[in-house]
């Protein structure tokens, strides 16, 4: 039986995906719980796109609470990670370097970490609902798939700058879409992506 297309399933669960989107939204509020409601988040759309029966709100709510303290150590030391590489990337952007063809291509280098660092935690989400592994086994998992998945790697890559630029280059037009669904929908994107990887070589 083959694998219904991304947009079957996005047209299958899009109620679904326009309540999550709120209560994620809503749950983001203090900031401190944005890696508890990503992982929440995940939770509900890997239930979504297997095709197993869910609520929403009660099973995002259930996830926000039981995963809460793993998802906020999760999200510490990849918020760390992305500051760091974030703070190179800056630096090394706003340095003249005049004409210095070795030091201009070292200077985009320092993008790749970044956008390393964002694909593996699409995988980490994913596996963090899947797999009971101990914490840094999941993030040495997140990073071989990251490298060994090109083809599922670049689809979350270009998700995320594609729902990137809509939402930061359209701005103030953007944000009707981020109330609707940007956030649900970039997720489930990602998650239709890398869950089979999960599958197949975890």
């Amino acid at each position: 039986m083959n694998r219904p297309t991304l947009w079957q399933m996005l047209r299958r669960d899009i109620a679904a995906l326009l309540k999550l989107n709120l209560i994620f939204l809503v749950c983001c509020l203090p900031l401190i719980s944005i890696p508890a409601a990503l992982q929440a988040m995940t939770k509900v759309n890997v239930s979504l796109i297997e095709g197993r029966r869910t609520e929403p709100a009660a099973d995002f709510l259930n996830a926000f609470r039981d995963l809460f303290f793993d998802a906020l150590l999760h999200g510490l030391l990849i918020g760390a990670l992305f500051f760091l590489f974030g703070y190179v990337a800056w630096f090394y952007q706003t340095m003249h370097l005049e004409h210095n063809l070795i030091l201009i291509y070292l200077r985009y280098m320092t993008v790749l970490p970044l956008l390393v660092l964002y694909c593996m935690s699409c995988y980490l989400l994913t596996i963090n609902c899947k797999r009971d592994f101990p914490r840094l086994r999941r993030m040495k998992n997140a990073f071989f798939l990251t490298v060994v998945c090109i083809r599922s790697t670049l689809l979350c890559l270009l998700c995320g700058g594609i729902f990137g630029a809509i939402v930061f280059l359209g701005m103030p037009y953007s944000m009707p879409f981020l109330f609707v669904g940007a956030f649900s929908v970039w997720n489930y994107i990602t998650t239709y992506y890398t869950l089979p990887m999960i599958t197949t070589f975890l």
